[in-house]
């Protein structure tokens, strides 16, 4: 299981959704006929820059973040005992 799913400052989907709805809004203000896959990419080209690994890493790591947010929210009220068989089978 990827952390940042179990990490709790990382927020819920919705508080992340709106940070990212913070950037767009910034981003869009500036770049109106911009869609949000420019914005992506252009923080793709920063990755490429700035992160070790580039793009790709980013993209892997960003996926299996997403990946797992979206497992933890599938899974959430069901029995533990249920939501560990789940994960094993994931």
């Amino acid at each position: 299981m990827d952390d940042i799913a179990q990490d709790p400052s990382s927020g819920t989907p919705a508080e992340r959704a709106a940070r990212g709805r913070a950037i767009w809004t910034q981003y869009s203000e500036q770049y109106p006929l911009a869609a949000v896959e420019d914005v992506i990419a252009d923080l793709l080209h920063l990755a490429d820059e700035d992160v070790p690994g580039g793009a790709e890493a980013v993209l892997d790591r960003a996926e299996r973040h997403h990946d797992a947010e979206r497992t933890e929210r599938a899974l959430a009220g069901l029995p533990s005992a249920w939501a560990r068989a789940a994960r094993r089978c994931m």
